[in-house]
């Protein structure tokens, strides 16, 4: 093409008016003739009026290549989707039924019957010697209490009604006296002995004690005079019948290691 239209010598006169003659071409659209049914012109043969003649098919190929060139470049854009509305949904937690509440049972105890069990009886022998030993501590000394030697009687008892009046070593015990020393006077270290004089009626039983001589010390008095209350003498007796009797009882509290 470049070879066909390089051998023409184009005039500017007759190009000013191209456009007009090109408008018929745009609007009937006839087809473009080949290169090849054109005529190879010399320079001998060109004359003014063949140029405009052959000009217009050489403006109207052109306008053919530009409006298929303008075809090529108009691509029909992809439309623009439509925006996607997104909405977040809130999901509600699934509801947790509440626990089964189990009953509780009661715990159930069986009665057990405990048959009774019998404790056999311990007979204790009574003895005549008032003696106590009293346990303290290693570096503590123990007060043992010991009958004192009994003081001389008065002799033999008037004739008369009254009360007997005995010897202590003449006296015997169903039940000595029960003689525990008082704590104070264990840690004070108090010490010494008691005698009292007792009535015992004809049962065997005293039943009036008084302190007939002190020791110095008002605990271990008082003490002898309780343990005595739950003695119990063997009933005195003169030509086969029980008599009462007083005898003058001594108990003594010493310290013992």
């Amino acid at each position: 093409m470049s070879q066909a239209i390089a051998s023409f010598p184009l005039d500017f006169n007759s190009a000013a008016a191209a456009p007009r003659a090109a408008e018929p071409a745009r609007s009937t659209r006839e087809p473009a003739p080949s290169l090849a049914s054109l005529p190879l012109l010399g320079p001998s043969d060109w004359q003014p009026r063949r140029s405009k003649r052959l000009l217009l098919p050489v403006l109207g190929l052109h306008a053919v290549m530009a409006w298929g060139l303008v075809q090529m470049g108009v691509v029909p854009m992809p439309s623009r989707p439509a925006p996607v509305e997104v909405k977040l949904l809130t999901v509600a937690p699934p509801k947790t039924p509440p626990p089964a509440v189990r009953p509780t049972l009661a715990p159930q105890f069986q009665q057990l019957t405990v048959p009774p069990v019998e404790v056999p009886l311990i007979q204790v022998s009574p003895s005549p010697v008032l003696a106590v030993v009293a346990e303290n501590p290693p570096p503590r000394p123990v007060v043992v209490a010991t009958p004192a030697p009994a003081p001389a009687g008065p002799g033999p008892a008037h004739s008369g009604g009254g009360p007997r009046e005995v010897s202590a070593s003449a006296v015997q015990y169903l039940q000595a006296p029960p003689i525990a020393v008082p704590a104070m006077s264990r840690r004070l270290g108090e010490s010494g002995t008691v005698v009292l004089r007792v009535l015992v009626d004809r049962d065997g039983l005293p039943r009036q004690i008084t302190l007939h001589q002190s020791c110095g010390f008002a605990r271990l008095d008082e003490q002898a005079q309780q343990a005595m209350r739950a003695a119990r003498f063997k009933p005195h007796t003169e030509n086969g019948e029980p008599v009462e009797m007083l005898v003058l009882t001594p108990i003594q509290y010493e310290l013992g290691r």
